[in-house]
């Protein structure tokens, strides 16, 4: 497993990236799911690189129908808006496919298409969603569900929905989604409940002022419609939307009283959510600030982002660190650049924007786990 050789390094001109030797690729390849998760696990630990990543997001497009109101691209609060042309931006089939043979080398294990719009806005999403599967990996969809077809997804086998829910009410869901119409919340909790044996339903709670007093609702929200699974996020709040982060009293509030209720309530439901990973995002010293400082950043040994124009991105706030356009998905995942910038994380050289972390509940998981095997050696990492 982790006794697996470190990429043979072969400098090229052009691209600028280091070359990976084939015996390596198939070595890599040939780890079982278990040792490449232990090899990650051990990578987080001493930042010695082991194994490709678990999990790539790829950007499907930027267009999207909704205007949730904490949305960095299409909140009506914004200062200033997106240009119609970035809008216009969708992923490319070769960059997908691209994007696919390196994942696939590299071992990943999971797909998620998100991107800076409506996933099934893209003409093509169903075909990058069945592609995906045909390569045997785990596949998961962000989306707000209103132009899902239900039974298609389910047809095409995808995993998992994250599905932008941000209420419990029919009040609450279009005071966040104001371009949506009464009712609107009611027909998407159906066609979500519809699916929810055969395809798994995490809601997707973003907590603002304009929700954060359904916290227990929204638990029981997920056990009516039978989701697998409450995501709740702090807003990460910029650009004009700052009003809608929780006020330091409704923190208080969240912490002391709500989270606790939800607590009790999820237990008696047989709920799962990520209520502690959700209490540590409240710690932090303002309601724009998550406490990354005390987490850490593990992202660079499990999660890669790739952009629909093929540029690789350390993480969800566009840190380039390569590109597919000149070099495969491989090549940059073990390359100096990337390498560079694990270190930067490593040292906790944190940029603004990591105090909004997008993959705080990923940071938040690891680090937990850390702390379980910091004298662990690496052939017992395995055995957990």
């Amino acid at each position: 497993m982790v006794n697996v050789r470190l990429p043979i390094v072969v400098h090229a001109a052009e691209p600028a990236v280091e070359k990976l030797a084939t015996a390596d690729l198939e070595a890599r390849s040939e780890m079982t799911a278990t040792e490449r998760a232990a090899a990650r696990l051990a990578g987080a630990r001493d930042g010695v690189l082991r194994a490709g990543p678990e999990l790539i997001h790829i950007d499907v497009t930027n267009a999207c129908n909704l205007d949730c109101t904490p949305c960095w691209n299409y909140s009506p609060l914004l200062d200033s808006p997106r240009s119609p042309r970035w809008k216009r931006g969708r992923l490319d089939d070769a960059v997908f496919h691209r994007a696919m043979a390196g994942a696939t080398r590299l071992g990943c294990e999971r797909v998620i298409f998100s991107g800076g719009g409506e996933p099934f806005l893209h003409p093509g999403i169903y075909d990058f969603l069945g592609a995906a599967k045909a390569r045997g990996f785990h596949v998961t969809s962000i989306t707000n569900g209103t132009l899902v077809d239900w039974s298609r997804v389910s047809a095409v086998g995808v995993d998992r929905l994250l599905l932008n829910t941000c209420g419990a009410s029919d009040e609450t869901y279009v005071a966040y989604h104001p371009n949506q119409p009464r009712g609107a919340f009611a027909a998407l909790m159906r066609n979500a409940a519809r699916v929810a044996g055969r395809v798994r339903i995490n809601t997707v709670q973003v907590i603002t002022r304009q929700n954060y007093f359904e916290l227990v609702e929204m638990i029981e929200l997920a056990h009516r419609i039978g989701a697998a699974r409450v995501s709740f996020k702090l807003v990460s709040v910029s650009q004009g939307t700052e009003r809608l982060a929780p006020t330091d009293v409704e923190r208080q509030e969240l912490r002391e009283t709500l989270i606790p209720r939800a607590r009790a309530r999820a237990a008696a439901l047989k709920v799962r959510a990520n209520l502690d990973t959700f209490a540590s995002q409240l710690a932090g010293e303002s309601g724009a600030a998550f406490p990354i400082e005390e987490i850490g950043c593990h992202a660079g040994f499990y999660y890669s982002r790739i952009y629909l124009d093929g540029r690789v991105f350390y993480c969800c706030e566009h840190f380039e660190v390569g590109d597919l356009r000149v070099a495969e998905f491989d090549e940059i995942w073990w390359s100096a650049a990337y390498e560079r910038f694990r270190a930067k994380m490593r040292r906790g050289e944190f940029l603004p924007a990591c105090h909004r972390c997008g993959k705080y509940d990923l940071n938040f998981s690891v680090a937990k786990e850390l702390v379980r095997v910091q004298n662990v050696s690496d052939a017992d990492l395995q055995n957990p």
